[in-house]
């Protein structure tokens, strides 16, 4: 995981008022057997854990093979989400 640029405090802010998490993981968030692809936004309580034991799963913001999850790059996860 990664940025590929910084957000300044400007643009934190307002994408904090539209809902947007910064670039990165959230507070309280827990990520499992994953791999977090580049500038992922990752919201506050958000579980990555394969809650369904997927062994292959292709969705919009996320892929599973083999078991492991891959979150999309520039995907945005919102607070409380979980997978």
């Amino acid at each position: 995981m990664g940025g590929d640029y910084y957000e300044s405090i400007e643009e934190q802010r307002s994408n904090s008022e539209k809902g947007i998490p910064p670039i990165g993981i959230g507070e309280g968030s827990l990520v499992q057997n994953a791999i977090l692809d580049h500038n992922v936004r990752i919201g506050r309580n958000v579980r990555i854990v394969n809650q369904h034991g997927r062994e292959n799963y292709d969705g919009p913001d996320f892929t599973i093979r083999d078991g492991i999850t891959v979150i999309h790059k520039d995907a945005t996860l919102s607070d409380n989400t979980v997978i």
